[in-house]
């Protein structure tokens, strides 16, 4: 297998047109780009599944409630209400696992504390003794079900990219 490397200079297309994807819809993209490597992976990729799957979770909610990138997950906003529907957890934790999760991941790679990976679980998420016991694997099943089936459609993405296969 031959590997090629594209660096195309700013603003310009490379000569190599064969790696040019254009017109390829956003929902493909978006389940190549996204959905598909979240479900490739497996019991060792817990931090990766969390760090992945957040971002796209933030993106329901935000897509589902209206909410601009301004508005934040607070104590009895409709983002926090959900993700308590959403996880059968007590809405008053809520903001506690959006912090723990979303917030870690996002800022420091991980969950910030407080939290135990474990797989033999067969929910999602269980807190017991204030320690939120996850299983990677089901709270990715379960988020993935519940995501809107059109979050793609407002992928902010060109309209070609380079894709060396």
């Amino acid at each position: 297998m031959t590997k090629h490397s594209v660096t195309p200079s700013v603003g310009q297309i490379p000569a190599h047109n064969q790696y040019l994807k254009e017109n390829e819809p956003k929902r493909v993209r978006f389940e190549k780009w996204f959905y598909a490597p979240l479900r490739r992976m497996s019991k060792h990729d817990g931090f990766a599944i969390i760090t992945l799957l957040f971002p796209l979770y933030e993106r329901h909610l935000r897509l589902k409630f209206s909410m601009d990138e301004t508005a934040k997950f607070t104590e009895g906003s409709a983002g926090l209400k959900e993700i308590a529907l959403d996880l059968s957890i007590p809405e008053n934790k809520a903001g506690d696992f959006w912090d723990i999760f979303r917030n870690g991941a996002m800022h420091y790679g991980q969950p910030k504390y407080n939290y135990i990976l474990i797989y033999h679980h067969t929910n999602p998420i269980e807190i017991i003794n204030n320690i939120y016991n996850i299983n990677p694997l089901e709270l990715r099943d379960l988020l993935l079900k519940k995501f809107n089936n059109n979050m793609w459609a407002s992928l902010n993405i060109p309209d070609s990219y380079i894709s060396v296969d």
